[in-house]
């Protein structure tokens, strides 16, 4: 019995991971082709960097941006809203 046990231990069962979407993938092939620290090793401030050097080359399509500040609990909270330009609704 404790060799059955051992064995059903030692294999976890269970769904497969998701594969990442082609896009996403090739952004995590960018990242990974650095030959740097894996993320989870750096600092909350390297690891931002990372993040932001990588993306800055992207190129982003037109959006209507608008800044806005409303009140929560008396406290004020900053909003960005981003929309596609020539949606509809209100900002």
């Amino acid at each position: 019995m404790a060799s059955a046990i051992g064995g059903a231990l030692a294999a976890p069962t269970g769904p497969a991971a998701p594969a990442a979407s082609p896009k996403v993938q090739a952004f995590l092939d960018v990242l990974n082709s650095a030959g740097g620290k894996p993320m989870e090793q750096l600092t909350p401030q390297q690891a931002r960097k990372v993040l932001v050097d990588a993306q800055a080359g992207a190129t982003l399509p037109a959006a209507e941006v608008t800044r806005k500040t409303i009140t929560v609990d008396g406290k004020p909270l900053g909003l960005v809203v981003v929309k596609p330009p020539g949606s509809a609704g209100k900002t």
